[in-house]
């Protein structure tokens, strides 16, 4: 269900999550986006090619560090996301019923927030 709802918009739901993580920071270096997400670096350094290869992301060299922003276009992208996860909430609620939904809601919140 998800990976339908943000293909509409052209990412995958893991690059929303990447999206949202740099959204709440001026910039990560992508070691403190896998810590964030819990992922390996080498499968978030992936995803920031695809990302970058999209223009949603600039990668800058900071001496050996690589710190990663948002474009104007990722930052544009971040009212789609949340648009993405309102209707992905609703199918969830209309599937599984509100509670339920409001408990994934509730642990995906918890995880980003984490």
């Amino acid at each position: 269900m998800a990976s339908s709802i943000f293909s509409d918009i052209g990412v995958a739901p893991i690059h929303a999550f990447v999206l949202m993580a740099l959204s709440e920071s001026k910039s990560l270096t992508p070691s403190e986006i896998a810590d964030v997400l819990e992922l390996d670096r080498s499968t978030v350094t992936r995803h920031l090619e695809v990302l970058q290869k999209k223009g949603f992301i600039h990668k800058v060299k900071d001496g050996k560090l690589v710190n990663v922003t948002l474009t104007k276009q990722g930052k544009a992208m971040l009212s789609k996301i949340e648009k993405a996860w309102d209707d992905l909430y609703k199918k969830y609620c209309k599937e599984w019923g509100k509670a339920e939904s409001d408990g994934i809601n509730d642990q995906i919140y918890s995880f980003l927030n984490h």
